[in-house]
């Protein structure tokens, strides 16, 4: 069975070529497994994400944000659709990644 990480950010246009990609699925990986990270982004879920690939927590974000610019210029409707409320702006990254493990775990990405 394919990976529903890996599916959801298919979905959205980024693919494993795509900057960014691994830090998405490194994050949102951590994100699911320990829900309460997403309370502490920068000294929880980022540095954890980082140990996964390989690199510092600063530059795991930066990847997220170049996923999540590549994302809102090309496919803004796929977020939106994963959204209850408007999004009137690209999300950051930790609302990103809040966004995606949310839909993962609402079965939205099905």
């Amino acid at each position: 069975m394919r990976d529903p990480i890996c599916t959801a950010l298919h979905r959205l246009g980024v693919y494993e070529n795509t900057q960014g990609y691994y830090a998405a699925r490194a994050a949102i990986s951590v994100a699911l497994q320990e829900p309460e990270s997403l309370l502490m982004v920068t000294k929880w879920l980022y540095p954890e994400a980082a140990k996964q690939c390989g690199g510092n927590w600063q530059s795991l974000e930066k990847n997220l944000r170049a996923a999540i610019a590549d994302i809102w210029k090309n496919h803004p409707e796929g977020l939106q659709a994963l959204s209850d409320a408007p999004l009137r702006r690209k999300p950051t990254a930790s609302q990103f990644v809040a966004l995606l493990a949310s839909a993962l775990c609402a079965g939205d990405m099905d």
